[in-house]
Protein backbone atom coordinates (compact mmCIF):
# COMPACT_ATOMS: atom_id res chain seq x y z
CA UNK A 1 0.00 0.00 0.00
CA UNK A 2 1.23 3.36 -1.00
CA UNK A 3 1.73 5.80 2.01
CA UNK A 4 0.67 8.99 -0.35
CA UNK A 5 -2.84 7.13 -0.08
CA UNK A 6 -3.13 6.96 3.64
CA UNK A 7 -3.99 10.57 3.41
CA UNK A 8 -7.42 10.19 1.80
CA UNK A 9 -8.30 7.37 4.52
CA UNK A 10 -9.96 10.05 6.57
CA UNK A 11 -11.92 11.39 3.50
CA UNK A 12 -13.13 7.63 2.53
CA UNK A 13 -14.10 7.24 6.71
CA UNK A 14 -16.29 10.90 6.76
CA UNK A 15 -17.95 9.85 3.19
CA UNK A 16 -18.52 6.46 4.30
CA UNK A 17 -20.15 8.05 7.83
CA UNK A 18 -22.37 10.31 6.02
CA UNK A 19 -23.83 7.58 3.89
CA UNK A 20 -24.34 5.85 7.10
CA UNK A 21 -26.52 9.05 8.54
CA UNK A 22 -28.18 8.91 5.22
CA UNK A 23 -29.30 5.63 5.24
CA UNK A 24 -30.36 6.05 9.35
CA UNK A 25 -32.11 9.29 8.14
CA UNK A 26 -34.19 7.44 5.67
CA UNK A 27 -34.70 4.07 7.62
CA UNK A 28 -36.11 6.29 10.35
CA UNK A 29 -38.39 7.98 7.88
CA UNK A 30 -39.80 4.47 6.91
CA UNK A 31 -40.43 3.43 10.31
CA UNK A 32 -42.45 6.41 11.16
CA UNK A 33 -39.99 7.90 14.03
CA UNK A 34 -39.15 11.01 11.93
CA UNK A 35 -41.27 13.43 9.48
CA UNK A 36 -37.97 14.56 7.72
CA UNK A 37 -38.79 12.80 5.07
CA UNK A 38 -42.70 12.82 5.17
CA UNK A 39 -43.06 14.30 1.93
CA UNK A 40 -41.87 12.21 -0.28
CA UNK A 41 -43.50 8.71 -1.27
CA UNK A 42 -43.20 5.84 0.31
CA UNK A 43 -41.90 4.56 -2.92
CA UNK A 44 -38.96 7.20 -3.15
CA UNK A 45 -37.60 5.85 0.05
CA UNK A 46 -37.65 2.27 -0.04
CA UNK A 47 -35.33 3.29 -3.36
CA UNK A 48 -33.45 5.63 -1.67
CA UNK A 49 -33.27 2.89 1.15
CA UNK A 50 -32.27 0.32 -1.53
CA UNK A 51 -29.82 3.20 -3.59
CA UNK A 52 -27.68 3.51 -0.11
CA UNK A 53 -27.53 0.41 0.87
CA UNK A 54 -26.16 -0.59 -2.56
CA UNK A 55 -23.60 2.50 -2.22
CA UNK A 56 -22.49 1.07 1.44
CA UNK A 57 -21.87 -2.51 0.03
CA UNK A 58 -19.87 -1.57 -2.43
CA UNK A 59 -17.26 0.15 -0.26
CA UNK A 60 -17.62 -2.59 2.48
CA UNK A 61 -16.29 -5.11 0.14
CA UNK A 62 -13.55 -3.90 -1.64
CA UNK A 63 -12.11 -2.31 1.57
CA UNK A 64 -12.86 -5.92 2.40
CA UNK A 65 -10.91 -7.27 -0.47
CA UNK A 66 -8.17 -4.12 -0.60
CA UNK A 67 -7.12 -5.78 2.70
CA UNK A 68 -7.40 -9.24 1.71
CA UNK A 69 -5.45 -9.09 -1.65
CA UNK A 70 -2.98 -5.89 -0.19
CA UNK A 71 -4.47 -3.64 -3.37
CA UNK A 72 -3.82 0.12 -3.69
CA UNK A 73 -5.96 2.08 -0.87
CA UNK A 74 -6.50 5.00 -3.80
CA UNK A 75 -9.71 2.67 -4.36
CA UNK A 76 -11.44 3.74 -1.57
CA UNK A 77 -11.76 6.61 -1.74
CA UNK A 78 -13.35 6.51 -5.27
CA UNK A 79 -15.57 3.30 -3.96
CA UNK A 80 -17.31 6.11 -1.78
CA UNK A 81 -18.49 8.29 -4.52
CA UNK A 82 -22.31 7.80 -5.16
CA UNK A 83 -22.72 6.24 -8.78
CA UNK A 84 -18.98 6.83 -9.51
CA UNK A 85 -18.51 3.53 -7.18
CA UNK A 86 -20.03 1.00 -9.95
CA UNK A 87 -17.51 2.24 -12.40
CA UNK A 88 -14.28 2.70 -9.66
CA UNK A 89 -14.84 -0.88 -8.73
CA UNK A 90 -14.86 -2.06 -11.83
CA UNK A 91 -11.49 -0.72 -12.42
CA UNK A 92 -10.19 -2.06 -9.67
CA UNK A 93 -11.24 -5.44 -10.21
CA UNK A 94 -9.78 -5.13 -14.04
CA UNK A 95 -6.49 -3.40 -12.22
CA UNK A 96 -6.32 -6.42 -10.22
CA UNK A 97 -6.68 -8.91 -12.45
CA UNK A 98 -4.44 -7.40 -14.33
CA UNK A 99 -2.07 -7.15 -11.65
CA UNK A 100 -2.37 -11.16 -10.97
CA UNK A 101 -1.58 -11.89 -14.18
Amino acid sequence: MDDDSDVLFPLFVAELLTLVVALAVVTASLLGRTALLASFSRTARLLALGFLTVELLVPAWLYYDIRKRGGDRMWLHASVMPIVNLLAVAAYISERNARED
